[in-house]
Protein backbone atom coordinates (compact mmCIF):
# COMPACT_ATOMS: atom_id res chain seq x y z
CA UNK A 1 0.00 0.00 0.00
CA UNK A 2 2.55 2.35 0.75
CA UNK A 3 4.56 1.79 -2.83
CA UNK A 4 1.24 3.04 -4.29
CA UNK A 5 1.22 6.11 -2.10
CA UNK A 6 4.70 6.99 -2.99
CA UNK A 7 4.11 6.37 -6.48
CA UNK A 8 0.84 8.93 -6.30
CA UNK A 9 2.56 11.24 -4.76
CA UNK A 10 5.27 10.90 -7.63
CA UNK A 11 2.79 11.36 -10.29
CA UNK A 12 1.45 15.00 -7.97
CA UNK A 13 4.76 16.19 -7.40
CA UNK A 14 5.78 15.83 -11.00
CA UNK A 15 2.50 17.12 -12.24
CA UNK A 16 2.96 20.42 -10.29
CA UNK A 17 6.56 20.90 -11.92
CA UNK A 18 5.68 20.09 -15.76
CA UNK A 19 2.02 21.25 -15.76
CA UNK A 20 1.64 24.89 -15.91
CA UNK A 21 -1.63 25.74 -13.44
CA UNK A 22 -1.67 22.89 -11.47
CA UNK A 23 -0.81 24.41 -8.34
CA UNK A 24 -3.58 27.39 -8.89
CA UNK A 25 -5.82 24.17 -9.72
CA UNK A 26 -5.26 22.37 -6.42
CA UNK A 27 -5.45 25.36 -5.04
CA UNK A 28 -9.08 26.49 -5.99
CA UNK A 29 -10.15 23.37 -5.47
CA UNK A 30 -9.32 23.05 -2.03
CA UNK A 31 -10.48 26.64 -1.55
CA UNK A 32 -13.77 25.58 -2.60
CA UNK A 33 -13.50 22.17 -0.40
CA UNK A 34 -13.29 24.37 2.79
CA UNK A 35 -15.70 26.74 1.59
CA UNK A 36 -18.45 24.10 1.21
CA UNK A 37 -17.40 22.38 4.53
CA UNK A 38 -17.69 25.47 6.07
CA UNK A 39 -21.82 26.42 4.86
CA UNK A 40 -22.25 23.27 5.85
CA UNK A 41 -21.08 23.47 9.08
CA UNK A 42 -22.73 27.08 9.55
CA UNK A 43 -25.83 27.10 11.75
CA UNK A 44 -28.07 28.71 8.90
CA UNK A 45 -27.51 25.60 6.49
CA UNK A 46 -28.71 23.29 9.63
CA UNK A 47 -31.31 25.28 10.56
CA UNK A 48 -32.61 24.99 6.64
CA UNK A 49 -32.07 21.16 6.53
CA UNK A 50 -34.09 20.70 9.93
CA UNK A 51 -36.60 22.68 8.28
CA UNK A 52 -36.48 20.74 4.89
CA UNK A 53 -36.53 17.25 7.12
CA UNK A 54 -39.53 18.31 9.47
CA UNK A 55 -41.80 19.32 6.19
CA UNK A 56 -41.13 16.34 5.02
CA UNK A 57 -41.99 14.29 7.16
CA UNK A 58 -45.25 16.16 7.94
CA UNK A 59 -45.88 15.32 4.01
CA UNK A 60 -45.12 11.99 4.43
CA UNK A 61 -45.84 10.53 7.49
CA UNK A 62 -48.47 12.70 8.60
CA UNK A 63 -50.69 14.02 6.64
CA UNK A 64 -51.29 10.51 5.23
CA UNK A 65 -51.93 9.03 8.84
CA UNK A 66 -54.84 12.14 9.18
CA UNK A 67 -56.64 12.20 6.36
CA UNK A 68 -56.89 7.86 6.77
CA UNK A 69 -57.85 8.57 10.70
CA UNK A 70 -60.73 10.98 9.60
CA UNK A 71 -61.88 8.77 6.84
CA UNK A 72 -62.48 6.30 9.59
CA UNK A 73 -63.95 8.76 11.84
CA UNK A 74 -66.47 9.48 9.15
CA UNK A 75 -67.08 6.10 8.29
CA UNK A 76 -68.09 5.12 11.71
CA UNK A 77 -70.09 8.21 11.61
CA UNK A 78 -71.98 7.31 8.85
CA UNK A 79 -72.75 4.03 10.22
CA UNK A 80 -73.82 4.34 13.23
CA UNK A 81 -76.20 7.39 11.83
CA UNK A 82 -77.46 5.01 9.67
CA UNK A 83 -78.08 2.24 12.49
CA UNK A 84 -79.69 4.92 14.10
CA UNK A 85 -81.83 6.02 11.48
CA UNK A 86 -83.27 2.75 10.59
CA UNK A 87 -83.82 2.06 14.38
CA UNK A 88 -85.91 5.29 14.51
CA UNK A 89 -87.15 4.57 11.49
CA UNK A 90 -88.98 1.15 12.27
CA UNK A 91 -89.75 2.82 15.75
CA UNK A 92 -91.75 5.35 14.34
CA UNK A 93 -93.12 2.62 11.97
CA UNK A 94 -94.50 0.86 15.08
CA UNK A 95 -96.00 3.88 16.28
CA UNK A 96 -98.01 4.76 13.27
CA UNK A 97 -99.26 1.10 13.19
CA UNK A 98 -100.18 1.06 16.52
CA UNK A 99 -102.16 4.17 16.33
CA UNK A 100 -103.74 2.82 13.32
CA UNK A 101 -104.92 -0.26 15.39
CA UNK A 102 -105.89 2.06 18.31
CA UNK A 103 -107.51 5.09 16.99
CA UNK A 104 -110.05 5.20 13.70
CA UNK A 105 -111.34 8.55 11.57
CA UNK A 106 -109.77 11.57 9.94
CA UNK A 107 -108.04 12.46 13.37
CA UNK A 108 -105.97 9.02 12.95
CA UNK A 109 -105.21 10.26 9.16
CA UNK A 110 -103.81 13.39 10.13
CA UNK A 111 -101.72 11.73 12.71
CA UNK A 112 -100.79 9.03 9.86
CA UNK A 113 -99.81 11.32 7.57
CA UNK A 114 -97.80 13.57 10.21
CA UNK A 115 -95.56 10.38 11.33
CA UNK A 116 -95.00 9.38 7.85
CA UNK A 117 -93.64 12.78 6.67
CA UNK A 118 -92.01 13.09 10.02
CA UNK A 119 -90.30 9.67 9.39
CA UNK A 120 -89.07 10.21 5.47
CA UNK A 121 -86.55 12.32 7.44
CA UNK A 122 -84.96 9.28 8.52
CA UNK A 123 -85.33 7.32 5.56
CA UNK A 124 -82.61 9.45 4.43
CA UNK A 125 -80.38 8.45 6.74
CA UNK A 126 -80.98 4.93 5.80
Amino acid sequence: MDNIGNGISGINDFAREHIPGVREVEGAIHGAYDWGMDQLRSFEAYSEIEKKLEKDIIKTLYVPAKKRAIARIIEKFDKEAKEIGTKTKEEIDFVNNQIDAEIKGEFSNAIQDAVSKENLKWEKLV
